[in-house]
């Protein structure tokens, strides 16, 4: 269908064929005639300069003296006339919504930000604010918008601006000079008015509009615009080869915002269902694949999809491993690019004064100069240690970080110096050379700034000066890089006219498209409705998806083959088809490609999954030909001899703990713990006490368990030994009067990290202490402590044993080692002969080795020994005193000589896996 402006009006032409031939030999462009085409892909296509609506409709502000403003300018005017609003707010006594606080420039930017959506809506749409507000109650939240929209609109009048959302309404207020145009690619006017007037004011008669014709979608918006050019003089021409539209009538089990329920045969290839969108875009990738290696040129192939920003990551990344030249025409958000990131991270380090997590981000980043001379010799393994978090503590390290201090206050010119300043001498400009897409960044940049110093002088504080700045960034985009000869990814509306000979549309599920109408809390879905239906034409769900269904349809048009795609679910989110599939009489099939390989690493993959590798038969020239398949066949290899493992009565190897190397029991001294540790798992043994595998030392940032055993033992041990040497008859109250200098003493030996609010927090431990030691349980009246960390060391069970003791009492009864833990349960003991965590064998060690020491110190007497666990935080002994099972012990010490005279310390904890719960060593456990 095409409508034309003849010598009284215009002529719309409309078509229906399912490929769309433009340059039909009875129809040669008359000359003189300007083509326009809605996307330079269609311009392309048709051989002509690229010119759309919108450019003709910019150009022609420009040329009667009106500015289109960038993104960026029309961020600081919004911003101005939000201020200025928000002042006249609070001065009016009726007001009585509730006030934005605009005393922060963050506050009004967020306010701004809030007010974009519905702003935008109404420039687009044309309405009369000034009607708008007549209706609108004076407190509702609506009210604001209207006021900032219509000041907005006044201010630009003034500056004799333009806001991108109304160059239409602009440029036909400013009667553009009538031309003959051909115009393409515009295949919806739903809701498109200040377009259509545009267009109506521009074309000179003989001007051709072209159109899909889809009489059977039953779109009353396209409708009603091709009535409304018919009612501006325009003509409506059909192509003789229309077909009826009295297609059979079916009722579908339609999404609720549908209005037709007509089935539409359009499309007899069946749309691929995969399993998520990885899959999908890798099955998709293989098709382009196979098609560039038979021939087909990568301009006659497209991908296409509603949701680009979502989408396009992805594509990237598999078409890189794909070796696929694929380009994105969208430009970037500047905050996006790596450049904006270290941007992001220095504003946040210097927000911070140097905190840790942000400072170390900052000094990681790839962007971030390495040489000594412009960051210092930073010592990372002392920042894991420490976690500086101050400008000083940083320097501690090694850090360099004169450009970054001194930053107070001053004026908008003064902080764009000292930000010069630091790129300069970091060297970044340099840094973004290598790589096309951060030169482009680099350009942006240089652009916001040169904006932001345009600004008027303004003293500014470090938190006011980097809002500015991330606000100005946010509005900034790179544009794509050049993309020759790369196959392209765009949005459905960017392809339509065009002409490809294959064509992909991704992610057609529900939610995706149609897809729902943007969020907007000032102008929701249905304070929209009943604007519509108040007579304002402002847009709703239902022209939205009017739209989309109209796209969706005129994709058919655009290539000679047409592939549908989506994923079954996205994230953990099932996704069914899209309710579009369904209504054009398009079946859904699961996607079925096996054994396509694409790429070195998918083959890869399949390589081990080969029987015949699993077996180390596949192989040995192939694995020495890819490094890569050779590494990662050794990693497989000992993965599955894991799963095979000891269930299947094969044995482990040295990656479980299956050394065969015979340990000399002579040539080492256990400690209680080591034992316990054998006794639970021989491999936490095997890689913690012998082979010394440690943990990288990192800060402490709270008051772990071991932090705060280590401070209680200290605290304690220090206040008995104060108070033994008083000699006081009452020894509890000595050491209750030394608990608080104990205490700090212990936390400067034990060198305590610092942690937040500890000044409060102390206190709660001095008190949980304080009455720990009050507790009858602590001391009887009939005990006297004879010792604190006392050392012993002897042979047990035949292992030869050292270790050291928190405390020993004397009381009528005998001895009684006592062992502070500051948990409130018992700790984690060895495996009993059915593999459960029951045995304790720190408490029997320490009873026989003190018992042992105490009868060679006395060889007359006979030393009794008992000994108990005490909690520090419960304040009372933990578990019964249980007698010693000697022969359980015994054969303990049996199993732990059998694993080290084989060599053989296996993945083999406890049922429960208590001894795994905080074992250190997960990352390298190969527990089956």
């Amino acid at each position: 269908m095409r409508i034309i402006k003849t010598h009284i009006k215009t002529h719309i032409k409309t078509h229906h064929q399912t490929r769309f031939e433009f340059q039909d030999p009875r129809e040669a462009i008359a000359p003189g005639t300007q083509v326009i085409c809605a996307h330079r892909s269609l311009a392309t296509a048709l051989d002509v300069p690229y010119c759309s609506l919108e450019m003709l409709a910019r150009q022609h502000c420009e040329h009667q003296g009106w500015q289109i403003l960038s993104p960026l300018m029309a961020h600081q005017r919004r911003l101005a006339v939000v201020r200025a609003q928000v002042q006249e707010q609070r001065r009016d006594p009726t007001w009585t919504q509730p006030q934005p606080n605009g005393s922060r420039e963050g506050d009004l930017s967020a306010l701004e930000r809030r007010l974009i959506p519905g702003l935008t809506s109404l420039l687009r749409s044309d309405l009369d604010l000034a009607a708008l507000a007549a209706i609108t109650p004076h407190s509702a939240p609506l009210t604001l918008l209207l006021r900032v929209t219509q000041a907005y609109c006044d201010r630009l009048e003034q500056e004799k601006s333009v806001d991108p959302a109304q160059v239409y309404q602009r440029a036909a207020q400013l009667q553009p000079t009538p031309r003959p145009l051909w115009v393409y690619g515009y295949p919806e006017w739903i809701d498109r008015q200040p377009r259509l007037q545009f267009l109506n004011a521009i074309a000179a008669p003989g001007s051709l509009l072209f159109l899909p014709s889809f009489p059977e979608l039953d779109l009353p918006g396209q409708e009603q615009a091709i009535a409304d050019l018919q009612a501006l003089g325009w003509t409506l021409e059909t192509s003789e080869d229309e077909p009826s539209a009295s297609a059979p009538s079916t009722t579908i089990s339609a999404s609720p915002v549908l209005a037709s329920t007509r089935s539409l045969p359009v499309h007899h290839r069946p749309a691929d269902s995969y399993l998520n969108q990885e899959e999908e875009v890798r099955g998709v990738l293989r098709q382009v694949k196979r098609l560039l290696r038979q021939g087909v040129a990568p301009q006659e192939m497209a991908l296409v999809t509603w949701d680009v920003e979502g989408y396009d990551p992805m594509l990237q990344d598999i078409a890189w491993e794909y070796e696929l030249p694929i380009a994105c025409d969208r430009p970037r958000p500047l905050l996006k690019t790596p450049l904006g990131a270290w941007l992001q991270g220095l504003v946040a380090a210097l927000r911070s004064r140097f905190d840790f997590e942000s400072t170390a981000a900052l000094f990681r980043h790839p962007l971030t100069p390495t040489a000594p001379e412009i960051i210092g010799s930073i010592d990372w393994g002392r920042v894991r240690r420490q976690h500086p978090h101050t400008g000083q503590s940083w320097r501690n390290c090694g850090a360099q970080l004169t450009a970054l201090e001194g930053w107070t206050r001053g004026d908008r010119s003064t902080w764009i110096a000292r930000l010069r300043d630091v790129l300069e001498s970091w060297q970044l400009e340099p840094r973004c050379q290598s790589h096309l897409g951060d030169r482009l960044a680099w350009s942006s940049l240089q652009q916001g700034l040169q904006h932001l110093a345009q600004a008027n002088p303004q003293r500014l504080t470090l938190e006011q000066f980097t809002q500015e700045l991330l606000d100005t960034l946010s509005w900034l985009r790179v544009a794509p890089e050049p993309s020759e000869g790369a196959i392209a990814v765009q949005s459905p509306e960017a392809v339509l006219g065009a002409r490809y000979g294959y064509l992909w549309v991704l992610g057609v599920a529900d939610g995706m498209i149609p897809s729902p109408l943007g969020s907007d809390s000032l102008l929701d879905l249905y304070r929209r409705k009943q604007l519509r239906k108040q007579g304002f034409a402002i847009e709703t769900a239902f022209t939205l998806t009017q739209r989309q269904l109209l796209v969706f349809r005129d994709l058919f048009r655009v290539a000679g083959e047409l592939y549908l795609s989506y994923p079954r679910q996205i994230k953990a989110t099932p996704r069914p088809p899209s309710p579009y599939l369904a209504r054009f009489k398009i079946a859904v099939q699961a996607a079925d490609d096996p054994g396509a390989i694409a790429s070195w690493q998918e083959l890869r993959q399949q390589g081990l999954r080969q029987q015949g590798l699993r077996q180390q038969g596949l192989g040995q020239r192939r694995l020495q030909e890819d490094p890569v398949l050779s590494h990662a066949a050794r990693s497989w290899a000992i993965e599955h001899r894991r799963h095979q493992g000891r269930h299947q009565g094969q044995g482990g190897d040295r990656f479980q703990g299956l050394t065969e190397i015979p340990f000399d029991l002579q040539s080492r001294y256990f400690s209680a713990s080591q034992l316990t540790h054998l006794g639970q798992c021989g491999f936490k043994w095997f890689a913690g006490d012998l082979l010394k595998i440690r943990e990288l030392a990192e800060a402490e940032t709270e008051l772990s368990g071991r932090v705060r055993g280590k401070l209680y033992h200290k605290t304690l041990e220090l206040a008995t030994q104060k108070a033994l040497e008083t000699r006081s008859p009452d020894l509890r109250e000595a050491l209750l009067q030394h608990l608080e200098a104990a205490f700090e003493e212990a936390e400067a030996l034990e060198q305590l990290p610092e942690l937040a609010a500890w000044g409060a927090r102390r206190k709660e431990h001095l008190q949980r202490l304080h009455r720990t030691v009050s507790q009858a349980s602590f001391l009887g009246d009939d005990s006297q402590i004879v010792a604190t960390e006392r050392s012993f060391e002897g042979e047990w069970y035949g292992f030869r044993v050292r270790g050291q003791i928190d405390r020993l009492d004397h009381t009528p009864e005998g001895h009684v080692v006592i062992e502070y833990k500051s948990r409130s349960s018992r700790p984690t003991r060895a495996k009993n002969d059915q593999g459960k965590a029951d045995l304790d064998v720190q408490l029997p060690l320490y009873q026989d080795l003190v018992a042992q020491q105490l009868q060679g110190e006395n060889p007359t007497e006979s030393a009794s020994v008992e000994a108990y666990y005490y909690s520090l935080t419960k304040g009372k002994p933990l578990g019964k005193r249980n007698k010693v099972d000697r022969a359980a012990l015994e054969r303990f010490s049996d199993r732990l000589k059998t694993h080290l005279n084989q060599g053989d310390y296996p993945v083999e904890p406890d049922h429960q896996q208590s001894a795994c719960q905080y074992c250190p060593h997960d990352a390298i456990c190969r527990k089956s």
